[in-house]
């Protein structure tokens, strides 16, 4: 157990991954990511062979077969699977960009374009050709040097 900070406050003890170290706020959240080690994904899809670690993955994955879109955009007809698509896309609206660069200040509407842009800064490739010395920040530009 470790102590766990957000945002520079103590909210609790954490709980550690024996795998890499991540550290989860309670028990359920650890049992998801070593699922993830273990490979278990105990939640079947219904309709074809995909296994799912959560059960809400199961629901999102099962809803590329239904085609069920719950989630409705307030400013458009578009309707997504998830609250996540949802969110993503009702920034391209609101203009909201909520994950900033604390090296240059750029802003951008998802994490995931965040984290692939501070490897401008942090000159990370973790990309790597496995026939030659190549590495690489995107794994699009692996690709294409395969």
């Amino acid at each position: 157990h470790t102590l766990l900070r957000i945002g520079g406050a103590t909210v609790g003890r954490a709980l550690t991954c024996q795998h890499c170290s991540l550290s989860f706020p309670d028990e359920a959240r650890l049992g998801r990511h070593v699922r993830m080690h273990s490979y278990d994904r105990p939640f079947r899809c219904q309709f074809c062979a995909v296994s799912c670690l959560t059960r809400q993955h199961l629901v999102h994955h099962e809803r590329t077969h239904t085609g069920e879109r719950p989630y409705k955009c307030p400013y458009c007809p578009n309707a997504f699977s998830s609250k996540t698509n949802l969110t993503r896309h009702v920034r391209s609206h609101t203009g909201e960009r909520p994950y900033r660069c604390h090296r240059c200040s750029i802003a951008f509407t998802q994490k995931t374009h965040l984290i692939t842009h501070s490897r401008i800064h942090t000159g990370e490739r973790p990309h790597r050709c496995d026939r030659c010395s190549c590495a690489f920040s995107l794994k699009c530009a692996l690709l294409r040097h395969m």
